[in-house]
């Protein structure tokens, strides 16, 4: 079949388009690199009033990464859904990309009271966002869990050319943070440069969205990321301080860092063998 190139957001419209059909009142994202794209680049202004990232009408990504890969489309969505509803949702939104782009949609979970800690420690490699039975949202990264503010979750928007509605993304801010906690290495060897430069243009271009993080509740994903990091720089070994979920929670932090900052173990999970073993756990 003939590569065809385009820009992402020539398509993302579309994309955009049918979700706010089938989701209607049910809040979703479009997050990951088709966001971070925006938020890195200088041009980019902000309207805080109005919650609106501006991004200049020339900007371009391709929907193929440097790899050859085609690029994902990355959705939140702030509900827990099925697995085959949000199979049946990447698969609407597949169709209105023309397989330009690839769906990746996920939900948040449920949270479980009482988790089986055997199942957690083998499972809990990326964290998990939940909702109890009284709608309390948490991030959670067995040991660790932390409440976090529906204020944290209002949407912001981007509007492209090609789109007939905003496009709802997370605060720019959460964005950021987004990519400090969900993984239990911490910010990922293949994110820090693109993490830094969005860091950089968004406090250059709207250094007012990094005041007040507690009042829009984004200051939980920050201790969050603060409990990840203390954790994995700890200096204690089981058997003295550490218990043996958190010896656990160390040392497999170190191998997922191990094998992210390898080329060639990040080259293996293409391979789609080893990309079924290693899809969640280093997921674009």
């Amino acid at each position: 079949m003939k590569k065809q190139e385009v820009n992402v957001y020539s398509v993302l419209g579309n994309a955009n388009q049918e979700l706010a059909r089938e989701l209607r009142d049910t809040n979703y994202y479009i997050v990951g690199g088709v966001v971070s794209n925006i938020l890195a680049d200088s041009e980019t202004s902000y309207d805080l009033a109005h919650r609106l990232v501006q991004p200049r009408p020339n900007l371009e990504l391709s929907n193929y990464r440097t790899d050859g890969t085609i690029r994902d489309l990355d959705i939140l969505i702030l509900s827990p859904l099925s697995s085959s509803h949000l199979k049946y949702l990447e698969k609407v939104v597949l169709e209105s990309v023309e397989g330009l782009l690839i769906p990746s949609v996920f939900a948040l979970k449920e949270h479980e009271q009482k988790r089986n800690e055997l199942k957690a420690n083998l499972l809990d490699w990326v964290s998990r966002r939940t909702i109890d039975e009284n709608g309390v949202l948490r991030y959670e990264l067995f040991p660790l869990s932390q409440e976090v503010s529906r204020e944290s979750y209002e949407p912001w928007h981007f509007q492209t050319k090609n789109s007939l509605r905003p496009v709802p993304i997370l605060h720019p801010v959460a964005h950021l943070a987004a990519y400090r906690i969900r993984s239990i290495s911490g910010l990922r060897a293949k994110d820090k440069q693109k993490v830094e430069l969005m860091e950089l243009n968004i406090k250059n271009n709207a250094p007012e969205l990094f005041e007040n993080l507690d009042e829009t509740g984004l200051i939980e994903w920050f201790r969050f990321s603060e409990s990840i990091k203390n954790m994995i720089e700890s200096d204690t070994k089981f058997g003295s301080k550490d218990t043996l979920d958190e010896f656990i929670f160390k040392s497999k932090s170190k191998l997922l860092n191990f094998v992210e900052s390898n080329p060639k173990m990040v080259t293996l999970s293409y391979n789609k063998f080893i990309s079924k073993i290693l899809n969640s756990i280093m997921r674009s």
